[in-house]
């Protein structure tokens, strides 16, 4: 072996530098969770991938280091996404990229900029140092075996994987899936994925509109009729102390007559666009797809005769918005970002606009109220005077991410609720005194993880489904009127306050007690019926997988037991 071909094959390492540069990301995920087999397997991958083509480019490797460019622009992204968030590219992250505003990611971003520009700059630089290194060509024979070798190792990985005897899926299918689970490959995917669902939202838009749930109210009810569906956002119920919590987070609610809560209630899932789908319509996880084809509770109410609205200060995308829209007035509060405007009044200013809707003409109106209630940043969720538990984010810096300041991001998020509380409270009272057959239905659409456990969670969606993502508050609050005119159905509501509710149970409680029937309606769903079923609370997570709270309980118990 000549002198040259010897400083060949030792400036070859710099060009594998740079695929274990894009490999890192993943890398340090499963090695931050001990998966020390997918981490191996992650990093292989990778590696065979783009080894795969050196034949193809020996004697131009140095534009092939060239043309990976692009990915490396992704690569410091990925790897802050691990280090402070400790997120993989999930089909879920990308979907939430896709639904957040401006001001939302500035929110979170702006505590990170410092740290993620020079991740980029270092990154950049090493790569470029090591494209510099890289050869510009190697022999024929060399290329030859890296790629021979590679693509020989890329094929039989599949039979490597752990649950490699159970599954049922094809050769091709575990290879796909061994791609697409691999970073880069694993952004293009989970975009392509995406798409696919927005996609699909367009192409059933046909089979939406021809849907009819068949729905007419049974009781005629002359009185003036006014029924609110408040959707709140990353709401724990374990954190209202209507539910328990020895903190004073619900002192309107705690006080107020004729409301019931329900705290043994899961959502469907802890990620906005999954859960929301599941409250509104008549679809849970294990059948989430059919609600492309489905309308939603408003149609139910529309074709009972209701005036429908829907009220928001969030940006309601995709699997939202196509229900949204099915209102006959639709209402976005969304603040932009340029306007100079703080944030801390959102949902209060929601209020404003109930106000002007239930002063409006009709006699029969169905209103849901879709808030921003908990969502990070926690901070600009509540007014000054609601910054009760201390020392909070209004003082202290902190970022999500940091388990140091657990107890600041704690005080803050209970100062949110705290405001939830009033929020409701001030939805109550503009609705009462309407003087009409009211009600006020909330529920949250997941709840939140706040570093509860050894894994060190936070915030939610991204990770799996925990527990503390899953169990959220859901009550019914009621007026005299509807009190004195169905004593049997409240009487029912009560004797089933402690038992496991759904979020898929909502749609048709809802409906049943305001004398809506129809086809699809299920007794063994409506709690206020001596036919009502537990759910099954199962959960939605990453992945498509799919819990049951029960085992979710169990998981976070085993976890604080090996603490």
């Amino acid at each position: 072996m000549n002198l040259h071909s010897k400083r060949t094959k030792t400036a070859l390492i710099y060009f594998l530098l740079i695929i274990f540069l894009i490999a890192a990301s993943d890398f340090l995920y499963f090695l931050f969770d001990a998966e020390f087999f997918e981490a191996t397997m992650r990093i292989t991958t990778c590696f065979c991938a783009f080894l795969i083509p050196v034949y193809l480019f020996r004697n131009r490797l140095k534009l092939y280091a060239w043309l990976l460019f692009p990915v490396m622009l992704l690569v410091p992204f990925s790897i802050c996404g691990i280090i402070f968030f400790h997120l993989p590219v999930t089909t879920s992250l990308v979907l939430s990229i896709v639904n957040t505003t401006k001001r939302e990611a500035l929110e979170l971003l702006h505590q990170y900029i410092i740290p993620v520009v020079i991740v980029f700059f270092l990154s950049i630089a090493v790569y470029l140092f090591l494209v510099k290194k890289t050869p510009s060509k190697i022999s024929a024979r060399l290329g030859l075996l890296i790629s021979g070798c590679s693509l020989v190792v890329f094929l039989i990985l599949p039979f490597f994987q752990q649950d490699y005897i159970r599954l049922k899926n094809s050769y091709p299918e575990r290879l796909r899936g061994n791609i697409y689970t691999t970073f880069p490959f694993s952004v293009a995917y989970c975009a392509k994925s995406v798409y696919q669902d927005f996609r699909l939202i367009k192409d059933t838009k046909q089979e939406r509109d021809d849907f009819r749930f068949n729905a007419k109210q049974t009781v005629n009810n002359a009185k003036k009729q006014v029924y609110v569906l408040v959707i709140g956002e990353t709401s724990r119920a374990d954190h209202w102390h209507i539910n328990g919590y020895e903190r004073n987070t619900s002192p309107h609610i705690d006080k107020r007559e004729n409301l019931i809560s329900f705290p043994n209630t899961v959502a469907g899932a802890c990620e906005t666009e999954y859960a929301v789908p599941q409250i509104i319509t008549n679809v849970g996880p294990d059948d989430f797809d059919d609600h492309y084809r489905q309308k939603g509770i408003i149609s139910a109410f529309k074709e009972s005769g209701f005036t429908t609205y829907w009220i928001t200060d969030q940006i309601d995308r995709g699997h939202i918005k196509m229900h949204e829209e099915e209102a006959d007035y639709v209402y976005r509060l969304v603040i932009s970002p340029e306007e100079n405007v703080t944030l801390d009044n959102t949902d209060m200013q929601l209020i404003s606009t109930l106000r002007k809707v239930l002063n409006e003409p009709g006699d029969k109106k169905f209103i849901v109220m879709h808030t921003m209630g908990s969502h990070w940043d926690y901070k600009e969720r509540y007014p000054i005077n609601y910054d009760v538990y201390k020392p909070s984010e209004k003082t202290v810096f902190a970022r999500p991410s940091d388990f140091s300041q657990k107890q600041v991001l704690i005080n803050t998020y209970d100062n949110c609720i705290l405001f939830n509380d009033a929020t409701l409270d001030s939805i109550y009272r503009v609705v009462d005194h309407q003087r009409a057959h009211s009600m006020v239905y909330f529920i949250s659409d997941h709840g939140e993880d706040l570093f509860d456990d050894a894994n060190h969670r936070f915030l939610h969606g991204d990770f799996e489904a925990t527990m503390y993502g899953a169990h959220v508050p859901f009550f019914i609050w009621y007026n005299d009127s509807v009190k004195n005119a169905s004593p049997q159905k409240i009487s029912m509501l009560l004797d089933h306050k402690n038992n496991k509710i759904g979020a898929e149970d909502v749609l048709h409680t809802i409906t049943d007690m305001c004398d809506i029937h129809f086809p699809l309606q299920d007794s063994a769903k409506c709690i206020d019926r001596s036919s009502f079923v537990d759910s099954k609370q199962r959960v939605m997570s990453i992945g498509d997988k799919v819990f049951t709270y029960d085992s979710l309980v169990k998981m976070a118990a085993k976890i604080k037991k090996d603490q």
